[in-house]
C-alpha cells in the first residue's frame, strides 16, 4: 500500500489495483468528468463495501482507496492498526513481522530469517533481527 495524504494529520493507504484480486473490484460511475476517478464496490465472501474509490489518470493511477473503516481490519506487518495508519515521518514503530528476509553476497543466501522486527522509517522499511539462520558455504548452520 501507499500513504497518501488526503489532509495535513495522518495519510491514508492507497493499493495498488493488482493487488485486488481479479472479480472482486467493480468500477461504477465516474466521479469527474475528466473520468480520472469512479466509485467502486469490493465485494468479500459474505459482504462488500461501495465505500471505494479507484483511479486510472493522474499521480493515482492504479491506485484504489479503500475507506479504511468499511474494511473489517487493517495491519501494518503482522500489527492490526485501528481507525487511521500512522503518519511513517512522525511516528517509528518497530514492529513483528512473520515476511521472509534473506539476505544474499553475489547471488548466494548468507542468512535468512521469517521472525523479525521491521521499522518503517520515512518511505523505507528496515529489519532488525538477533537470531537468524546463517548459511556457509551454502550450507544453512544450526
Amino acid at each position: 500500500a501507499r500513504h497518501v495524504w488526503e489532509h495535513p494529520y495522518y495519510p491514508q493507504f492507497y493499493v495498488p489495483r493488482t493487488a485486488i484480486k481479479s472479480g472482486l473490484l467493480t468500477k461504477d460511475d465516474a466521479v469527474d468528468n475528466d473520468k480520472s476517478a469512479f466509485l467502486a464496490t469490493l465485494k468479500g465472501k459474505s459482504r462488500s463495501t461501495n465505500r471505494v474509490l479507484t483511479f486510472e489518470k493522474g499521480p493515482l493511477s492504479g491506485l484504489v482507496r479503500l475507506e479504511f473503516s468499511a474494511l473489517d481490519q487493517w495491519f501494518e506487518e503482522d500489527q492490526p492498526i485501528y481507525v487511521h495508519p500512522k503518519d511513517p515521518y512522525k511516528r517509528i514503530d518497530v514492529l513483528q513481522s512473520t515476511r521472509t528476509v534473506t539476505a544474499k553476497v553475489d547471488g548466494v543466501t548468507i542468512a535468512e530469517s521469517s521472525n523479525n522486527m521491521s521499522a518503517p522509517i520515512a518511505g523505507h522499511i528496515c529489519f532488525y533481527n538477533e537470531k537468524v539462520d546463517m548459511y556457509i558455504d551454502g550450507i544453512k548452520e544450526e
